[in-house]
């Protein structure tokens, strides 16, 4: 009687043991999950953004001739870490660098707020790099978006900025600037001193050198880059 007590007791907690083991574990909960660090330096998009204070862009425009000087105030490109906040992400922790910028423009009278946007790691996503402008005497928008792939697409509401993709090369004005993304708006929020509407835009970046063309398309005219200082 006794071995058989015995023998019973042996497969109850065998079955036992073996009922847990099989089970599902919540690493969440128990705070086994193993962390999750991601590093996401702001790699080639820094390059099309990247100028230090007294940098300078000065464009023409292509019907009245005028000039206008946009010089950059202050630059500050630091690194974020943060983590994620759901039971799902809440291992995950994300590192990754942000620029912050001021520009300032002769012409239409106003200073550009530039950065480009947060990471949420809740949104288990790669890394996109996104520069916003918000202009003193205006509105604002989404200029660039990195990584370049055609047909991307970032906006801030109604205004919606769409990748057309990359040129090896482009002349502006005779001159030749080299890896160039091009980017349309279409209703540009960034007031235009000499057009009456929120314009439908095109907006040209080249890799070390920035924007080097915009076109307004509404009212007919571009402003063209003549020359440039980049500080690095």
């Amino acid at each position: 009687m006794r071995k058989i007590l015995i023998l019973f007791t042996f497969c109850l907690l065998s079955s036992i043991l073996l009922f847990y083991s099989c089970k599902p574990k919540d690493c969440h909960k128990n705070g086994t999950c193993p962390q999750d660090y991601r590093h996401y330096p702001i790699g080639e998009a820094k390059s099309y953004l990247y100028s230090l204070p007294k940098s300078y862009w000065i464009y023409k425009n292509t019907i009245s001739g005028v000039l206008d000087t946009q010089v950059c105030l202050s630059f500050i490109c630091d690194t974020v870490i943060t983590k994620g906040t759901l039971n799902e992400t809440k291992h995950i922790t994300v590192e990754y660098e942000r620029i912050r910028r001021t520009i300032e423009s002769s012409y239409n009278n106003c200073v550009y707020f530039d950065e480009t946007g947060f990471y949420n790691p809740d949104a288990i996503r790669p890394l996109e790099t996104l520069l916003e402008r918000n202009a003193s005497n205006s509105g604002s928008n989404v200029l660039f978006l990195h990584p370049f792939e055609i047909g991307s697409k970032a906006g801030n509401g109604a205004s919606i900025l769409i990748c057309k993709g990359t040129d090896t090369s482009m002349q502006v004005l005779g001159k030749i600037y080299y890896n160039v993304a091009r980017f349309d708006i279409d209703l540009d929020g960034i007031a235009e001193k000499d057009c009456q509407y929120i314009p439908v835009t095109t907006y040209y970046w080249s890799k070390d050198v920035g924007l080097i063309k915009k076109v307004i398309n509404d009212c007919n005219y571009s402003w063209e880059l003549v020359d440039y200082n980049i500080i690095k």
